[in-house]
């Protein structure tokens, strides 16, 4: 390992520990009782980011508790909860919600305005999702639209991810999308059409995994800000000769069922800045996988 790479991985690692120590010191993880003493750590500041996950030990019969707080991040998981109206009430202040909910209760997000940050199951936003022109972040589950398009007027997205089986079939709207650099798709299984990736150099994060209908990367040519790659979990593919053009890539996922037909590793032997690559190893490949990972730098 030279010097830039160890001096990069120190204060990634110093930058990780001390946005950590930020985040644990602001929040509170209800894990008993509500109490007096809870509502005026929120409202002296001391306390930003409230957590109530059922698995915790979260067992408040409705969210009432945290009405007219000033809580800034929420994060609820909890599908025996009846209602959500409590949290409209947060809307001064509220700018990250992650919610695991009945997916039957929907979200009226023209009442949050303040939002950077929404992880719902689709049928939970959808009707309102548009409102937040300002999102940053969002987090789908059981995205059903067959594209992108109903995401067009979230223009200042830089992350975005779908789980639970999104029935996403392309990519198409992605150009409504200019600032997205973290792109995650899960367990898509009519996924086909990924060109929309071509060229787009400002994505720096993107996780295709499970996605078994891909069965090319030429679409990943000229995505060149590109540092983190998975395609784990796929099917078969043509070619790994677009990643070896990836030179800023830091770390390839490529394990489990995904495999390259050509057998040719010699595009991502190359690649110059990469630090970890996990990939099942076959018997056509050439070079190896153990060839290949022996000459990558090892964390301190």
């Amino acid at each position: 390992m030279n010097e830039w790479q160890e001096e990069a991985l120190q204060l990634t690692a110093i930058d990780r520990q001390a946005e950590l120590a930020a985040r644990q010191a602001s929040e509170l993880v209800i894990t008993k009782p509500w109490s007096s003493e809870m509502a005026e750590a929120i409202r002296a500041g001391r306390v930003t980011r409230v957590v109530c996950n059922y698995a915790l030990g979260f067992d408040e019969p409705t969210l009432d508790f945290l009405r007219d707080l000033p809580v800034r991040e929420l994060v609820v998981l909890d599908r025996r909860l009846p209602s959500l109206d409590a949290i409209y009430t947060l809307a001064p202040t509220l700018e990250l919600l992650e919610i695991t909910t009945d997916p039957g209760i929907s979200l009226d997000l023209l009442r949050l305005p303040r939002l950077q940050t929404i992880s719902a199951d689709w049928a939970q936003v959808a009707n309102t999702i548009m409102a937040l022109a300002d999102l940053r972040s969002a987090a789908f589950g059981a995205y059903q639209p067959h594209d992108l398009s109903p995401l067009a007027p979230l223009s200042e997205l830089t992350t975005l991810s779908m789980k639970d089986r999104p029935r996403l079939r392309s990519l198409a709207g992605l150009d409504a999308l200019p600032r997205l650099a973290d792109l995650g798709i899960y367990l898509a299984a009519e996924l086909r059409d990924i060109s929309q990736l071509r060229g787009r150099a400002t994505i720096e994060r993107l996780e295709l995994e499970a996605c078994r209908r891909l069965d090319s990367t030429l679409a990943l040519e000229g995505c060149t800000g590109l540092r983190t790659l998975s395609l784990a979990e796929g099917g078969q593919m043509d070619t790994l000769a677009p990643v070896g053009e990836l030179v800023r890539l830091e770390e390839l996922y490529l394990h489990g069922s995904t495999r390259f037909l050509d057998g040719d590793l010699t595009p991502i032997a190359g690649l110059p800045r990469l630090q970890e690559l996990r990939m099942q190893n076959r018997r056509h490949y050439r070079p190896t996988v153990a060839e290949i990972t022996a000459q990558l730098p090892r964390a301190a």
